[in-house]
């Protein structure tokens, strides 16, 4: 059911992007960017390991009555800082302007300064629904947001063309969606009562999220660092351009819900030191995401120029390059390597990692924007990535007890990337010989066919076999 809704969801979000990419200009596009990424980044700062510590602590207790107050004591937390969040946006605006050299950002900045607050807080309830075996309700929530939003910038891009009616439009979207989780779950499984939150409990919490919170923070900064460079040295324009092509595609969009529903799994497996278990089901999932996100990712690379129109605009096609560098991105992000960190209490190993990849993707990222271009800081992220990934995955193999080599299937990986290197190139070679002259739509949709079925054929009964192991796993 989630992995369904992930699908149309994810159809939708990028049919959003159409609509913004073609309807606004670069420089309002630009504008617009600047906007969200003063939010994402405000969003990773405040959530401050909340949502990790209620997986964590509710789960740790079984959902029983000690699990409860903590949940309430977190949710307590969030909203006080959410707020102080909120108030430094608003205070600071005119900074935030300077920072991007664009004076139009601190009239943006009372729409989304809240919104940091009203998407922690309902990831935190999401984790919540998930424990409660309410998986269903976040698919239809989703779903129901997903069409919500397209509406309302179709509205915003059609009748009212400005991008602060596109903010306004999501702050609301966002405000009702949290109103009617918090309604639901106060209805059919648990009132969170903040009022009821004991703060003795703020240490335990704190000793739990800190560590945690450090690695969302550098990784979100890590993660958005090059936008943050572009920003700076960069004009409107640049970030418009490279923000659209260093847009996050859903090829995890059949891989992401599985991991959503085995982290309660796989938490409890590793409290009950059942490492067999917990490495079996985390394998799993690696195998069945790298498998799945490449074939996909591939076929995307192939077809690259042609789907940057099919998704955005010509306008933006200057941006191919960085746009393929980030689906290389996507394919090294293939598993949540993190969630064994949390798991095992590791939080302040993970603040290693993500501290080093911040510092060594600011040396490079300027050091390459001066010798690239703006295409130079995906290439940083490409490389801090593919070092990252392989590392974490090594030391979660490590926490796990067992090797590397058997959560992800070395021989396996491998046949994958040169049966998806040949489909590639023949299909390449096809595109270029004989569908020369038809419009993107069809260029790409031919491409990817002739691209994809051999591999669909090959791989076929393995991620078959695969998705009934995981979807076999059940708390004993």
């Amino acid at each position: 059911m989630l992995t369904f809704v992930r699908v149309v969801t994810a159809c939708i979000s990028i049919l959003i992007y159409k609509l913004l990419a073609v309807n606004f200009s670069l420089d309002e596009y630009g504008l617009y960017s600047q906007a969200i990424l003063v939010s994402t980044t405000v969003t990773s700062i405040t959530i401050m390991g909340m949502t990790d510590a209620i997986n964590f602590f509710y789960n740790k207790d079984k959902g029983g009555e000690v699990g409860k107050s903590y949940v309430e004591t977190i949710f307590a937390l969030q909203i006080i800082i959410g707020v102080i969040g909120a108030i430094v946006v608003l205070v600071f605006k005119n900074q935030i302007a300077a920072y991007f050299g664009e004076p139009k950002v601190a009239g943006l900045m009372i729409y989304v300064a809240f919104i940091p607050l009203l998407t922690n807080a309902t990831n935190m309830l999401q984790v919540l629904f998930i424990s409660y075996r309410r998986a269903k309700i976040i698919a239809v929530r989703n779903l129901l947001f997903s069409v919500l939003k397209v509406f309302a910038v179709f509205l915003a891009s059609y009748l009212f063309k400005t991008i602060e009616v596109v903010l306004i439009n999501s702050l609301l979207l966002d405000i009702i969606m949290l109103a009617y989780m918090v309604w639901y779950s106060r209805k059919h499984f648990f009132v969170i009562d903040i009022r009821k939150a004991r703060f003795l409990q703020t240490k335990e919490i704190l000793a739990y999220s800190i560590p945690m919170a450090m690695y969302i923070i550098t990784n979100s900064l890590s993660r958005n660092l090059d936008k943050l460079v572009i920003g700076w040295f960069g004009t409107t324009e640049d970030i418009a351009l490279y923000s659209i092509a260093a847009k996050e595609l859903p090829f995890d969009m059949l891989t992401s819900s599985f991991i959503t529903v085995l982290v309660p799994y796989i938490t409890r497996y590793i409290a009950e030191k059942k490492y067999d278990k917990a490495a079996d089901t985390f394998s799993k999932y690696i195998q069945i995401s790298y498998t799945i996100t490449w074939l996909i990712a591939g076929g995307a690379i192939v077809g690259a120029r042609d789907l940057m129109v099919i998704l955005y605009d010509p306008k933006y096609l200057s941006a191919t390059t960085i746009f393929v560098l980030y689906i290389i991105v996507d394919m090294f992000r293939f598993a949540n390597t993190t969630i064994v960190f949390a798991a095992k209490g590791r939080t302040k190993e993970l603040i290693i990692y993500s501290g080093s990849a911040v510092l060594s993707n600011l040396v490079l990222n300027i050091w390459f924007f001066n010798i690239f271009g703006i295409v130079g800081p995906a290439i940083s992220t490409v490389l801090i990535t593919c070092v990252l990934s392989v590392i974490m995955l090594f030391r979660s193999g490590q926490l796990l007890k067992t090797k590397v080599t058997e959560l992800i299937n070395v021989k396996q990986m491998l046949t994958i990337l040169v049966e998806i290197i040949i489909c590639g190139i023949i299909a390449h070679q096809i595109q270029i010989r004989f569908l020369d002259g038809f419009s993107s739509l069809i260029t790409f949709g031919l491409t990817f066919v002739i691209y994809g079925t051999p591999l669909l054929l090959l791989n076929f009964k393995r991620v078959l076999a695969l998705l009934k192991g995981i979807n076999s796993v059940k708390m004993q």
